[in-house]
């Protein structure tokens, strides 16, 4: 399995377009700042509903969604039939928790892209 921080470093560039959905504002908004900060174009809808327009009328290079627990599965399906090939995170913590992922992620992101990339064959 890959290091999240890897993974995220190789989909996530200087202005990558991401669609966040969250039902939350507050959570919504935590997450759409950390995206920006790491340089990306953030396009953010509250549901499924306005997630699926975006996903028909625009481009995205990924989606990042969080779920509540209730309806995690049936979202997560809804949400990949819509999003087709376009690699999605899925989230499902509270806003809480939630701050103290995204800064992990962010520091070991950081680490990563610092990290001196290994020599070729």
């Amino acid at each position: 399995m890959k290091d999240p921080a890897q993974a995220l470093g190789e989909i996530v560039h200087t202005n990558a377009t991401i669609l966040l959905v969250d039902e939350e504002a507050d959570t919504r908004g935590l997450t759409r700042e950390f995206l920006l900060d790491l340089g990306c174009r953030v396009i953010t809808a509250s549901d499924l509903p306005n997630a699926a327009h975006v996903l028909r009328v625009m481009e995205v290079d990924l989606v990042v969604a969080r779920y509540d627990d209730a309806h995690a599965q049936s979202a997560a399906a809804a949400l990949r039939v819509c999003a087709g090939a376009t690699p999605i995170i899925a989230l499902s913590a509270g806003a809480d928790t939630l701050k103290v992922l995204l800064d992990a992620l962010g520091r070991a992101l950081a680490q990563a892209m610092e990290a001196p990339s290994s020599p070729s064959n």
